[in-house]
């Protein structure tokens, strides 16, 4: 098992996978993301290696949410998983992310860092939506004859 866990096996997989992976250090710079990450965030075109976390970003008041979930981790030492957040792309589009964050700690057992996985779940979020909406109808539940 332990060669599965060799550098070259973890780039496979990080390559391949769907989900979005960014790790950011303590400092929240970008020291590794895999191309799903672009795909998910709607970043086209940009090397994200070497870029604070701020930069990656787009810079709008409704990314407050999705950022502070981020920064608490970094910097308060606590993890989240798989909490849907609102999360705008460039020209305001609007997507829901699922976010796993977690601390990144040395051999040593100080903090290196976190590593965040984002999944697009705005599919899911408007099924729950229009979910919501329908049962909140007030013909809701009732047989039309």
């Amino acid at each position: 098992m332990d060669n599965l866990l060799n550098t070259p096996f973890r780039e496979t997989v990080l390559q391949v996978m769907n989900d979005g992976v960014m790790i950011l250090s303590n400092k929240g710079i970008v020291t590794g993301a895999n191309p799903a990450l672009a795909k998910v965030l709607g970043i086209s075109g940009i090397e994200l290696e070497g870029m604070p976390l701020m930069a990656v970003v787009p810079p709008v008041e409704e990314n407050d949410e999705f950022m502070q979930a981020l920064l608490d981790t970094i910097y308060k030492d606590c993890t989240i998983s798989n909490r849907a957040t609102p999360y705008y792309k460039e020209r305001r589009r609007k997507i829901y992310l699922s976010v796993s964050v977690s601390r990144l700690k040395g051999n040593d057992g100080q903090s290196c860092g976190a590593v965040l996985v984002l999944r697009d779940v705005t599919e899911i979020e408007k099924m729950r939506q229009d979910e919501k909406k329908a049962e909140s109808r007030p013909d809701a539940g009732h047989a039309r004859c």
